[in-house]
């Protein structure tokens, strides 16, 4: 028979940015979703043993034309705010169309007030051809 549905190759890092200073930002490399059905992507972020005061924005950014990229200053890139926790690590998982965006890179800015470790894992899936 077949295969049916979303064949997920499973979460492999894609960037581990370190510590993102507060007050700073950060961007991961590019991510090609190229013939790819779908894109999980997760966060895994570590606020330092710092009171937390303020906004951590996780950023969507995609191209126009394969080099020019939406800014985290600029325009109105998708974006939201995850709440970072003092001194515990912060899972955030959610999911980029690959219809809507082949390329992606995933800018980080961090005002919380603590520096926090971010690492960035991806998981993608093909559909199988149905023979």
């Amino acid at each position: 028979m077949a295969g049916t549905g979303f064949d997920w190759v499973g979460f492999s890092e894609h960037d581990a940015m370190g510590s993102v200073a507060n007050d700073a930002d950060d961007t991961s490399p590019e991510l090609d979703l190229d013939g790819k059905a779908a894109c999980q992507i997760g966060l895994t972020l570590l606020a330092a043993d710092t009171v937390v005061d303020d906004i951590f924005t996780v950023y969507v950014l995609g191209t126009v034309d394969g080099t020019l990229w939406e800014d985290m200053t600029n325009g109105s890139p998708w974006a939201f705010t995850v709440t970072i926790v003092q001194d515990t690590t912060v899972a955030k998982v959610f999911m980029v169309d690959p219809k809507t965006y082949p390329k992606v890179k995933i800018g980080i800015k961090n005002a919380s007030g603590p520096a926090v470790t971010v690492t960035i894992d991806v998981n993608t899936a093909t559909v199988p051809v149905a023979s």
